[in-house]
């Protein structure tokens, strides 16, 4: 055990260590492949403090490294990205909420905190370390090799059963006991059940993006011979979220290429569409329904598994999940208009167990929080919340807007394989939390920043030309 536990260490000490040595791109890439694997390290380590804490430690090791470049070489900040001054305000009003009068405690507060700061940087590091489209697909590899690692993993757990992810790590059982109740859920590497469909949704634009625009048709066909296992696992996973917001991903991106294209009149650019699309919808149409008959002789318990996220499409069940939302925002919002304090809810609550059981204004299951916006009112109240949806909203319509007036086909095709996927975690926000949870924090903030700088490319390309 504690060798394995030295896994977990081991990964966190090297990847924090080549961070600060190898070039800021690299330095990213090993970043994104840390965080795409963080659940795993944390399941083994018994979810060590230091280990959990992985994802901060990193990016604050990535903020090192650019003080220590700015003292010795000088900053070299052109221009500031769109929405900084959006960003000073959130910052700063989190400084304020620090002292609010709920509060559990200062260390609450300041554990709390980070989970409303340290993704949100990444923001700046997607603007700021993105010079071309080749740098946009580079920071794209690392999602895709760590969502084909889940896939593996995942179905592999899908047919085999608990047996495997124990077999995996004995800790995993502790993990298992928490969601008796309901069918199986595939882990992959990560802490939750369920925990790939999360993650693989976000890279589904793109995997077709890929699929259409690399020049290799080996490439091509490893890309798309992944799409059916990826479909059938979010079938096994039961997260009827990540299943809906794939579709929506999928669906936008579709159709937004398609019609991009078809403005294009040249015909080895339709032929690039045509065909591998038509390879795709034939490969799922025929590759699922044998995967789901061999996962159900294989595993009774996966038929319930695949009955519960076929239910996605029974809007009564659907409709009926997250009701009740509304009313409990009115009610917190007039009983702590500037929030409850940092640490009531979510996975921070946990770790302060005890400040909750002697807390006398509220106590320890006062809020319930599904939702994003009940989880940000709740703890940095009605203007961290507005604040933080206006950041989302402004990244989302300037993004929608440079996409539309956008005269480069490549860089509109990037434009809106990162849109697709926003805006799908957007949606999301109404039944998750992905703005202030890796991995969809990490991803989502590190791409809006991506997008904010592709209108910034086109310029710079446009008058070089």
């Amino acid at each position: 055990m504690v060798g394995i536990k030295l896994v977990a260490f081991s990964g966190l000490i090297l990847s924090l260590y080549l961070i600060l040595m190898v070039p800021f791109k690299w330095a990213l890439f090993l970043v994104f492949m840390y965080i795409g694997l963080e659940g795993f390290f944390k399941v083994i380590s018994n979810y060590n403090p230091f280990v959990h804490v992985g994802s901060d430690l990193i990016v604050i090791a990535l903020c090192f490294k650019v003080l220590l470049q700015s003292f010795f070489k000088g900053a070299n900040l052109k221009t500031t990205p769109p929405l900084t001054k959006l960003f000073m305000i959130h910052f700063l009003w989190l400084a304020i909420i620090m002292f609010n009068p709920f509060s559990l405690s200062v260390i609450a507060s300041v554990a709390g905190a980070k989970i409303y700061v340290s993704m949100f940087l990444l923001y700046f590091f997607g603007y700021y370390l993105t010079q071309s489209e080749s740098d946009v697909r580079f920071y794209m590899w690392p999602f895709i090799i760590v969502g084909v690692l889940h896939t593996v993993t995942g179905i592999t757990q899908g047919f085999l059963g608990p047996d495997s992810l124990v077999a995996l790590h004995p800790r995993y059982a502790v993990q298992l006991q928490k969601y008796q109740n309901v069918a199986f859920r595939p882990f992959g590497l990560t802490n939750l059940p369920g925990g790939p469909s999360v993650y693989l949704y976000q890279i589904y634009p793109f995997l077709l993006y890929f699929a259409f625009h690399l020049k290799s048709w080996v490439a091509k066909a490893l890309i798309i011979g992944m799409l059916p296992f990826s479909t059938f696992l979010f079938f096994l996973c039961q997260v009827r979220s990540a299943l809906l917001k794939m579709i929506v991903a999928t669906t936008l991106f579709i159709f937004g290429y398609i019609h991009t294209n078809m403005k294009t009149r040249r015909g080895s650019s339709r032929g690039g569409l045509v065909f591998p699309l038509a390879a795709m919808v034939l490969l799922i149409y025929f590759a699922l329904p044998q995967f789901m008959t061999a996962s159900v002789e294989s595993r009774d318990e996966n038929e319930a598994a695949i009955e519960r996220s076929l239910s996605l499409f029974d809007v009564d069940k659907v409709s009926s999940s997250r009701r009740g939302a509304w009313g409990r925002f009115v009610m917190y919002a007039q009983e702590v208009p500037f929030g409850a304090g940092l640490s009531r809810v979510g996975a921070a609550a946990g770790a302060f167990k005890e400040e909750h059981q002697r807390d006398r204004t509220f106590g320890f299951k006062y809020f319930f929080t599904d939702n994003f916006w009940l989880t940000a009112l709740v703890e940095i109240g009605l203007p961290g919340m507005i604040i933080v949806t206006l950041i989302v909203l402004l990244i989302l319509w300037r993004g929608f807007k440079s996409y539309l007036s956008s005269k480069i086909h490549s860089i509109r095709v990037l434009q809106l394989a990162i849109l697709s996927s926003l805006i799908a975690l957007f949606i999301g926000l109404y039944g998750a939390e992905g703005l202030i949870y890796n991995p969809e924090a990490c991803f989502f903030w590190f791409f809006s920043g991506v997008l904010m700088k592709l209108p910034v490319l086109e310029k710079e390309r446009l008058a070089s030309s």
